[in-house]
């Protein structure tokens, strides 16, 4: 029996298997970066671009949010990780956790690039917000970026006391390689 071709009538484009709501900022984001990532061969390249295009979003105003760097140890035998921690101003007493990781694929992002959502976050969720600095790839192999990860929510669990975090209610956020990073099977207790 010979093999038929699929009827190029119900062929449809891969932006039309793209659900609709979706379509509108993804169509910016490719005409921000023309190809999309995939166009962009260079890392330091697709680095610079994205960096372009935060630079040129308006600057988050500060809803009211105390905002702290730190330095905090990192895996065994690597540099230590810095996190920034956000926590709304005027407000005292235990609070839920928010562990931040930007997107980016590990390869690029910012903690300061995504500084708008995460002060957004902890203002409107009424939230600590502690996002994490992680090292990024190809420059520093898997697993370190996802090591660098895990290390600043086990120093976010070891550290709830001081962060005035309730232990219960840290939740991990992130888009993109943000979203789903962990590797390990369980969550750091304290």
């Amino acid at each position: 029996m010979p093999i038929s071709s699929p009827d190029q009538s119900s062929i449809v484009s891969r932006r039309e298997l793209i659900d609709p709501p979706c379509r509108e900022p993804l169509d910016q984001l490719l005409e921000a970066m023309p190809g999309g990532f995939n166009a962009i061969a260079d890392i330091v390249a697709r680095r610079a671009t994205v960096d372009q295009m935060l630079a040129a979003m308006p600057a988050p105003e500060n809803p009211g949010v105390g905002i702290e760097d730190r330095m905090v140890p990192g895996p065994e035998y690597a540099p230590k990780v810095r996190v920034r921690i956000y926590r709304p101003d005027g407000v005292s007493g235990t609070l839920p956790c928010v562990y931040y990781i930007h997107g980016g694929g590990m390869i690029l992002g910012t903690v300061e690039g995504e500084e708008g959502s995460a002060m957004r976050i902890c203002h409107e969720v009424g939230a600590v917000v502690v996002s994490v600095d992680y090292r990024l790839a190809p420059e520093n192999p898997h697993p370190a970026p996802v090591e660098d990860c895990y290390a600043g929510l086990v120093w976010t669990a070891a550290n709830v006391e001081e962060l005035d975090v309730d232990p219960g209610r840290i939740a991990i956020y992130g888009g993109s390689a943000g979203g789903g990073p962990s590797h390990r099977d369980r969550a750091p207790g304290p």
